[in-house]
């Protein structure tokens, strides 16, 4: 599956937002997962299972999350730690 990490505009996406955001962090997506307008809020897109998303802010359970052009919350039960999701896709269908 093709992820942001593919877009060769993935780098000055970074560093766009660590201007805006001090403390971002990269995730992967154990979804699909809902992206909300608030914490618990109204529904306003869905990430694919495997997608990289940048993580802006933390809130409780909630975290304020950009991939493309979207931006919003999800619940940190849908992130995963990068590696770990690189170690998923390097071994799916290796069972």
């Amino acid at each position: 599956a093709k992820t942001n990490l593919d877009d060769p505009n993935r780098t000055y996406i970074g560093e766009r937002l660590k201007d805006e955001f001090k403390n971002i962090a990269l995730y992967g997506i154990d979804g699909p997962a809902n992206v909300r307008e608030t914490p618990n809020g109204k529904v306003i897109g869905s990430i694919e299972n495997g997608a990289y998303v940048w993580v802006l802010l933390k809130k409780g359970d909630w975290y304020k999350i950009a991939y493309n052009n979207l931006t919003g919350w999800t619940h940190k039960k849908n992130l995963v730690d990068v590696w770990d999701v690189k170690k998923y896709n390097e071994n799916k269908g290796n069972d």
